[in-house]
């Protein structure tokens, strides 16, 4: 956060540490938000250290930003890239290789199927996450995959034309 930089009010909360993006509408919209006096509202921007502000009665005070958690993790086969397995599969999420960082709310940024290893990155910042994993962010993603017999020749031209797959482009490179 830059002195002076302008963001949205439900952001400014949410990067003060007071409580997430959604709770702030909340709080706006039952009027616990205050900027300079006057009621908040949902999308107002306010000036980084020049807006004085108050939530629920208390001073909105800033901290100092954290450096943010990153991890790169070998995810092995067997286990899932999810704090909630709504599959409810047998399989253990990636989230119980990491007991250390129990009490950390780490996304794992992108997936690996149950059956699939290799890298994924997990961290604890949401905008780095968002950047990392929005297809309109354009971050491209390759994968070694093996198959267990041979590659028809339809299917190897539809690859190398690539297949559209929700808002992702898949191909052979």
């Amino acid at each position: 956060m830059t002195p002076g930089e302008l963001v949205r009010v439900q952001k400014y909360l949410s990067m003060c540490g007071v409580c997430s993006r959604r709770k702030a509408e909340e709080a706006i919209g039952r009027g616990d938000v205050t900027i300079d006096g006057g009621a908040a509202k949902i999308g107002q921007s306010v000036a980084i250290g020049k807006n004085l502000g108050s939530f629920c009665g208390e001073s909105i005070v800033q901290r100092k930003k954290k450096a943010p958690l990153v991890l790169a993790l070998h995810k092995p086969r067997g286990y899932v890239c999810t704090h909630c397995d709504q599959h409810r599969s047998k399989s253990e999420n990636i989230y119980a290789l990491l007991p250390m960082y129990k009490d950390k709310k780490l996304v794992c940024c992108g997936r690996l199927d149950v059956g699939s290893e290799g890298l994924v990155i997990l961290t604890d910042d949401g905008d780095l996450a968002a950047k990392l994993m929005h297809p309109s962010k354009s971050v491209e993603k390759f994968y070694n995959v093996r198959i267990d017999k041979p590659l028809e020749d339809a299917h190897r031209k539809k690859l190398i034309e690539g297949i559209v797959d929700g808002e992702e482009l898949l191909k052979i490179n």
